[in-house]
C-alpha cells in the first residue's frame, strides 16, 4: 500500500503546481505500490496538467516573440525613414 507520506506530498506537490516534484513522487508511489488506482488516476492529472502548461508556455513565448518580431520591424523601419 502507498505510503501516506507520499499521497500527502504529491498532493501539495500538485496543487502547488510543482509538477516535476509531483511526477518522482508518484513514480515512488507506483513502485511501492503499482496496482493502486488512487495514484494512477493522480498520474492521469498530472500528465493533464502538464501538457496544460505546456501549452500555456508555448502560447506565452510565442506571443513574446511575435511582439520582438513586430518592434525589430518598427525599428528598421523607422532606421530606414
Amino acid at each position: 500500500m502507498v505510503n501516506l507520506y507520499y499521497e500527502v506530498e504529491l498532493e501539495s506537490f500538485v496543487k502547488l503546481a510543482d509538477l516535476d516534484l509531483a511526477e518522482i513522487d508518484i513514480r515512488k508511489a507506483l513502485k511501492i505500490d503499482p496496482n493502486n488506482r488512487d495514484v494512477k488516476l493522480e498520474y492521469k492529472v498530472l500528465k493533464e496538467k502538464m501538457m496544460e502548461f505546456s501549452k500555456n508556455d508555448a502560447q506565452f513565448y510565442g506571443s513574446i516573440f511575435a511582439k520582438m518580431s513586430k518592434l525589430e520591424t518598427l525599428d528598421t523601419n523607422t532606421a530606414a525613414a
